[in-house]
């Protein structure tokens, strides 16, 4: 499993039902990530593994396993694709 973490450069806060992520090291990039997105970037560092947030995401959202995790592993190519997050 690899290692999940927030680029430390982000600045980031919860409105309503969204995450608002400013870039400092793109320019002040900004980013808006729905509801399910926010919720998994907002429990990454948190999260131990890909089993345990998924199991966060199934918990918070009412959702079968199979369907968190497919959500939750393209929501992290999504993050990773937008330079939010560091993997190794």
């Amino acid at each position: 499993m690899e290692n999940i973490k927030i680029k430390s450069h982000l600045a980031f806060n919860k409105i309503e039902n969204e995450v608002v992520i400013i870039d400092f090291e793109a320019d002040k990039q900004f980013h808006k990530l729905n509801e399910v997105a926010g919720f998994i970037f907002l429990n990454i560092n948190d999260s131990k593994d890909i089993h345990s947030l998924t199991e966060k995401v199934c918990d918070e959202f009412d959702i079968d396993f199979i369907t968190a995790k497919n959500d939750l592993l393209e929501t992290i190519e999504d993050l990773k694709r937008a330079n939010l997050i560091i993997t190794s």
